[in-house]
């Protein structure tokens, strides 16, 4: 019975070997053909390379936004905008909207940041 315990932990050694490309040439041909013959045996590679790649997903770092980018893509709209209205005359470029709304901008990106930042934690955990 224990002879059969290490040949199953040779086999899982070997198959994770397989997976990450460590095996010799010879053994890993021999393993392709065992794993043909074998169901049990490719069972157990399909489970490994499952935990394989979610480990994977696991520990690689998810894209975060590019916060000074977005603030400065914000500025120059705002900017823009305020040049059309100071082109038309309107009463928004006379009483220097920019500086009340350079506030509002600011708590609206740190808002949008936070709230993505939480739903990526709560996509992560698989609550979303």
């Amino acid at each position: 019975m224990a002879d059969i315990f290490w040949q199953h932990h040779t086999l899982e050694r070997q198959l994770s070997a397989h997976l990450d490309g460590e095996l010799p040439a010879d053994i890993a041909d021999a393993l392709n053909e065992r794993l043909a013959l074998d169901p049990r045996a490719l069972a157990v590679l399909q489970t490994l390379s499952r935990v394989d790649r979610l480990t994977r997903l696991a520990v690689t770092p998810e894209a975060r936004p590019d916060l000074d980018a977005t603030i400065a893509g914000l500025q120059r709209r705002v900017a823009a905008h305020r040049v059309a209205a100071a082109a038309s005359g309107t009463a928004a470029a006379a009483t220097g909207g920019w500086k009340q709304l350079t506030p509002a901008l600011l708590a609206s990106a740190g808002l949008l940041v936070t709230a993505s930042i939480a739903f990526l934690g709560l996509r992560r955990r698989g609550l979303v």
